[in-house]
């Protein structure tokens, strides 16, 4: 569901990292393109090697309180590296009836009536297994084809992060494949 991976970038360069505007997921979770890849990368691969490299990477600001469902997303594996964690707990879950879901169709940027390939779920028909709760600077590797959500109190800051993305590789394979340096 989740590894921490260790991955430090403390003294990061905002302003050579938030590019154009990506994407979004409704008015509270957008993705801009990385504006200097070159400078991203110097920075991690001095830490990290993918053997399988993601196909996107993107700062996000989030800036709800939370998600307000809990949802899979579209893409099976994400690695977020949280810049602002704003001590959010992310919670993963199992489903009682895999079939009550409803689809959220559409995100910003990508147009209307698209489907997202989200699904989110009603609490009461979710049981907990297993949760998180990252600080600054920390990233996690995340199976976000699972059912999860995340938990943040109200009047913390937003949360930013950089996020890579696998939306074809299942976790475990993106796992084996990131050698730490």
């Amino acid at each position: 569901m989740f590894k921490k991976i260790p991955l430090s970038l403390p003294d990061l360069d905002l302003n050579r990292i938030r590019g154009p505007f990506q994407e979004g997921y409704g008015p509270f979770f957008h993705s801009f393109n990385i504006l200097d890849h070159e400078y991203l990368d110097s920075l991690v691969c001095k830490q990290l090697r993918f053997h399988i490299a993601p196909i996107t990477c993107s700062f996000t600001v989030v800036t709800f309180r939370g998600t307000p469902d809990a949802h899979t997303d579209a893409s099976m594996t994400a690695l977020n590296y949280y810049i602002k964690s704003s001590q959010a707990q992310t919670k993963f879950y199992r489903a009682l009836d895999p079939n009550a879901r409803l689809v959220v169709p559409q995100r910003l940027g990508v147009g209307v009536g698209h489907d997202s390939g989200t699904f989110m779920y009603t609490d009461n028909n979710l049981v907990e297994v297993d949760s998180f709760t990252a600080n600054d600077h920390e990233a996690y590797l995340l199976n976000v084809h699972e059912i999860h959500k995340v938990i943040k109190e109200p009047l913390t800051p937003h949360r930013t992060m950089i996020r890579w993305l696998w939306p074809h590789v299942p976790f475990e394979q993106v796992l084996d494949s990131i050698e730490i340096l």
